[in-house]
């Protein structure tokens, strides 16, 4: 009974290993973290473990994505997935070259080109030294001297844009008598004035935009 028991939690052991790895090609890069991958068994979307390369419109974000196009865009990689992401993303490990002994997380942050991730990542010591590389030898964006983290840059983007909607919200926009849209002055549609509120008033009232706006 032991041996029957030790048996069966040994395959599924090696049978959940196996699952948890993906062997495909490379068919695009998105970015410095982010590849699509192509396998037998499907296609997958792959957000790289551990790290946190520049967004595109940042700084050193395009160079984050030739790096890792020039290695893997086209070619075989083996991912480790560690876990399945919010958007539905694998995240994961990613080797490739020769027997995959490349490891190609910590080749882009030893590059200068991402971030370790600390907050997703803290017990990794292998991104932990790539970075310190990184820093010690002002590889890639560490030549910057006030680099902005990816997930700080998003956090203003993200509150500059509700800032900008705020303030959009308090333009005043103009109605008709008997129209249901709201109209900036001037507008070809706006014949005659019936009242005037703030975007946000005329939208509590029912208004929706004219196209024009």
């Amino acid at each position: 009974m032991k041996k029957i028991t030790g048996a069966v939690i040994f395959i599924l052991v090696f049978s959940l290993s196996v699952a948890q790895s993906l062997v495909g090609t490379v068919s695009r890069v998105s970015d410095g973290d982010t590849l699509h991958l192509e396998t037998p068994e499907g296609k997958y979307k792959v957000r790289f473990y551990g790290i946190d390369a520049p967004e595109i419109s940042q700084d050193y974000g395009l160079e984050s994505k030739v790096f890792v196009a020039e290695r893997v865009l086209g070619e075989r990689v083996k991912v480790d997935v560690v876990s399945t992401d919010r958007y539905g993303r694998k995240v994961g490990k990613i080797y490739y070259g020769y027997g995959y002994r490349n490891y190609l997380n910590r080749k882009v942050v030893e590059a200068g080109y991402a971030w370790w991730y600390r907050y997703y990542a803290r017990e990794d010591r292998d991104l932990q030294e790539a970075e310190a590389h990184a820093r010690k030898y002002k590889a890639g964006l560490w030549r910057s001297t006030d680099p902005v983290a990816p997930w700080e840059y998003r956090r203003s983007k993200k509150k500059g844009s509700q800032k900008g909607r705020a303030a959009s919200l308090d333009r005043v926009v103009y109605v008709t008598k008997s129209g249901e849209k709201y109209h900036r002055a001037g507008c070809e549609y706006l014949k005659s004035v019936a009242g005037s509120y703030t975007i946000k008033e005329a939208e509590a009232r029912g208004y929706t935009a004219c196209r024009k706006l």
